[in-house]
């Protein structure tokens, strides 16, 4: 009867040890994508919900967030989205101004990938790597958008729905 106390007792120490360890991947995760996100102009909450902060990623990364959709496919899904992350992970890297090797450390090792973003001096640039469409989508408040033209004698800028230039008094 000892040594099976012994062992339930080794049992029980290592699927605690097990349970704290995930707890602290699982946390430093949530802290270095918290900051990541903060960076690329994102709500650092958006790195605590589980599925969401993948299609957050995909976001910032320039492609479509629906790609996590992929991982439904049986079987083959799973591969595919794993290359949409390497890919998406090569694009965030370029934003970040780092090389594609980066990227594969993005998608292979993610936690000491965007642990070195979140706590390095990057900074994330979205005219770079991949784009949605491929254009840049401004990432604009629809509150903050105002259309505006240009006026084509002195170059100032002008209300959508004005006639004449506030500057130069000219015709638009």
């Amino acid at each position: 009867m000892y040594n099976e106390d012994l062992y339930y007792l080794g049992l029980g120490t290592f699927f605690l040890l097990s349970i704290v360890f995930w707890l602290l991947i699982i946390t430093f995760r949530i802290i270095v994508l918290w900051k990541t996100f903060l960076k690329a102009g994102k709500n650092g909450w958006e790195a605590i919900i589980p599925f969401y902060n993948m299609w957050t990623l995909f976001e910032i990364s320039g492609y479509p967030g629906y790609m996590i959709f992929f991982a439904l496919i049986p079987y083959a899904g799973i591969i595919i989205l794993f290359v949409f992350k390497i890919l998406a992970g090569i694009s965030l890297a370029k934003k970040f101004n780092k090389g594609e090797a980066f990227g594969v450390l993005l998608a292979l090792l993610p936690e000491i990938g965007y642990g070195i973003l979140a706590f390095g001096k990057a900074k994330y640039d979205p005219s770079k790597g991949t784009s949605k469409n491929g254009y840049i989508t401004p990432n604009i408040e629809e509150e903050d958008y105002e259309e505006v033209k240009y006026c084509k004698y002195c170059g100032q800028k002008n209300n959508i729905d004005e006639k004449k230039c506030k500057k130069c008094n000219k015709e638009l």
